[in-house]
């Protein structure tokens, strides 16, 4: 039975990994950064969805992170295979 992380080639592709990466960034950055600046003002039920919604936006922003990286890496080996192969 064939693995559905497996691609033709052979090589095993771990798509979880980059999301899993992408939550402890994102965790990290809701942590330490943040302040919880929540205002005086708002309502009770209010800063459990502000939260939320600032916990989700540090996700997305560690996605981001990583989906740079991982261009960024693929770019230079592909750099690197194009010199190679001159």
């Amino acid at each position: 039975m064939a693995s559905a992380g497996k691609r033709s080639d052979g090589l095993e592709e771990k798509p979880v990994r980059p999301l899993l990466l992408a939550g402890v960034l994102g965790l990290i950055w809701f942590v330490l950064v943040q302040e919880g600046g929540i205002e005086d003002d708002a309502p009770m039920w209010g800063v459990p969805i502000i939260l939320c919604v600032r916990l989700l936006v540090d996700f997305v922003g560690g996605w981001v992170v990583v989906s740079l990286l991982q261009l960024a890496f693929n770019l230079g080996r592909l750099g690197l295979s194009r010199l190679r192969t001159r």
